[in-house]
């Protein structure tokens, strides 16, 4: 279920030493392509445009690389994070019905703002898309973040 944790690249938030979130990029199976596998900020520092620079410094990273498209997944039942990955212009590409199952490993009792966890959303943007983010996301230095 996790053998994807020691591959790709990490970008890492930081406000001094402390780690206010990851972001881990991995390759897939279609060229030009690169995946955003895990993304998190601590809860205490959301809402606080951390999220939203993790994924500027991730496109500007697939641009250097001459990638042409970012992809992202997440639970159908996660309305948080659509809403934060279509604010960051990715746009929803398919649906992976009866994704997260009890012989992948989940418990079939979890939830998610109170909706069962069963699907998974599949969105993706252009990496040279306009980047909509760039004008709202703070700067490194007012964040007090880094990124590695």
């Amino acid at each position: 279920m996790n053998s994807y944790l020691d591959s790709g690249q990490v970008l890492v938030a930081l406000a001094g030493d402390q780690i206010l979130g990851p972001l881990q990029l991995t390759q897939t199976d279609r060229p030009g392509e690169i995946e955003i596998k895990n993304m998190a900020v601590l809860p205490c520092h959301r809402h606080r445009g951390i999220g939203r620079a993790l994924i500027v410094a991730a496109v500007e990273l697939a641009r250097e690389q001459s990638r042409s498209t970012m992809r992202v997944a997440t639970a159908a039942a996660d309305i948080d994070n659509l809403r934060f990955y279509q604010r960051a212009v990715f746009r929803m590409r398919s649906i992976e019905r009866d994704a997260f199952t009890a012989a992948d490993g989940y418990d079939p009792a979890t939830k998610v703002d109170g909706i069962e966890l069963v699907g998974r959303v599949w969105l993706d943007r252009k990496v040279d898309a306009p980047d909509t983010l760039k004008g709202r996301a703070p700067t490194l230095e007012s964040e007090q973040a880094n990124f590695e």
